[in-house]
């Protein structure tokens, strides 16, 4: 009797399957000839994900002559949940040899060239070469007498003076080269 309604109820199961795997809906398709028509692109909501941050190209400026300075490669979050810096890989080739700054979230915005957003900073790859490097370590647990760097980011005055010291030790080098 078991074995009967078992069977029963497979091969039930198997026509009601069959039946409606046949029963396809088709959805109307766009006829390709017929131009398609352009639609504005617009970003609904305000703020960005961080995954749109992380890894991101940092430039200089806006426009086309734009330069690639650096990458983003951390976002520091304080205690409050607020973005307090970015931290950005400068120089090295693939990740080898890089050094991370980090800069106050402030002083990056977005800014949009050839339908793709890009992150701004309005500084140099030598500015950012001359500021402190970044210190992963104390975010880490270590000794409460552990030697760690500078933990504020770097603010907009302290870029700009990295920026003239970088200039100046270009010209300095330059001068060198010249036997001046």
């Amino acid at each position: 009797m078991a074995r009967t309604l078992l069977i029963s109820t497979a091969i039930a199961t198997l026509l009601t399957s069959g039946a409606i795997a046949q029963t396809a809906t088709t959805t109307p398709t766009a006829d390709p000839t017929q131009p398609q028509p352009q639609m504005e692109m617009v970003v609904h909501a305000s703020g960005h994900l961080v995954s749109d941050l992380l890894g991101k190209s940092v430039y200089n400026q806006t426009g086309v002559e734009a330069q690639d300075i650096g990458e983003v490669t951390d976002i520091v979050v304080n205690n409050d949940g607020d973005i307090e810096a970015l931290v950005v890989g400068v120089g090295g080739f693939l990740g080898i040899g890089q050094k991370e700054v980090a800069l106050q979230y402030d002083l990056a915005r977005w800014s949009e060239q050839d339908n793709t957003r890009r992150l701004v900073i309005e500084t140099n790859a030598d500015a950012l070469q001359a500021l402190d490097e970044f210190d992963r370590s104390a975010f880490r647990p270590m000794p409460a007498d552990a030697d760690v760097n500078n933990l504020k980011p770097a603010t907009e005055d302290e870029v700009k003076a990295a920026e003239q010291k970088a200039a100046r030790e270009k010209a300095e080098a330059a001068a060198a080269a010249n036997g001046n």
